[in-house]
């Protein structure tokens, strides 16, 4: 029996509407199920425009420390803990994936017991499939759900810097089997991005998640050369 996942995305109700709009019906399209995590005031918004997916009702969000309402990862890892999906994953609203029919029954199969990634790849516009990587960072991650309390409780948030390295990077200090996607199946459309100094402190953050896995590192690395 075919496995669905459920992706977790946060829809950004600003002038890229219709690039979000493309990107998660190629979701839709090769049989993933959607919710978005939004404030009330997006979802009165942008739920006319989003009939096809779910959208959670979020009350905390990162607007008092970087200025607007970004959704915490740990929400939606809290969110992936309620409920019963045995494949989870998060993309970013804006990531196109190619439509493929069997790219789901892929990812989730690749899931199982792991951590499965990837970066974009820009393009021009969503017509155009002959993208250049993107070498900065990555946009989705699809993961077996008994993963998820692996991450820990952190400042990081969906559309910020950082948490896609630390993301990943607990998976490898945890053990776990990573899996990272090299082909074109995720597709960005280039926009201009706009700084925001705020982030800088998802530096420090991210040192502090990381050195709580030492010990536990440590100990991998301890068993692996006493074998």
């Amino acid at each position: 029996m075919a496995l669905t996942p459920l992706i977790a995305t946060s829809i950004a109700p600003n002038e890229r509407i219709e690039v979000q709009k493309q990107a998660i019906s190629s979701w839709l399209y090769i049989g993933m199920e959607v919710i978005s995590l939004n404030t009330l005031e997006e979802i009165e918004e942008l739920q006319p425009i989003f009939k096809d997916i779910k959208f959670v009702p979020q009350l905390r969000t990162g607007q008092t420390l970087f200025g607007r309402p970004y959704i915490f990862i740990s929400d939606i890892l809290n969110y992936f803990r309620q409920n019963n999906y045995h494949i989870c994953g998060i993309i970013n609203s804006d990531i196109s994936l190619v439509a493929d029919p069997g790219l789901s029954a892929f990812l989730c199969e690749q899931a199982q017991n792991s951590l499965v990634y990837g970066p974009r790849f820009q393009v021009k516009s969503f017509s155009d499939k002959n993208g250049t990587i993107d070498p900065l960072g990555f946009d989705y991650f699809i993961f077996d759900r008994h993963l998820v309390s692996d991450w820990h409780e952190s400042y990081f948030c969906l559309g910020l810097p950082s948490w896609d390295h630390w993301f990943p990077l607990v998976s490898i200090l945890t053990g776990r089997p990573v899996k990272k996607i090299i082909s074109q199946i995720a597709f960005h459309a280039y926009h201009d991005v706009r700084e925001n100094r705020a982030v800088l402190s998802l530096n420090n953050e991210f040192v502090s998640q990381i050195i709580e896995y030492f010990s536990l590192t440590e100990q991998n690395l301890s068993r692996l050369t006493t074998t």
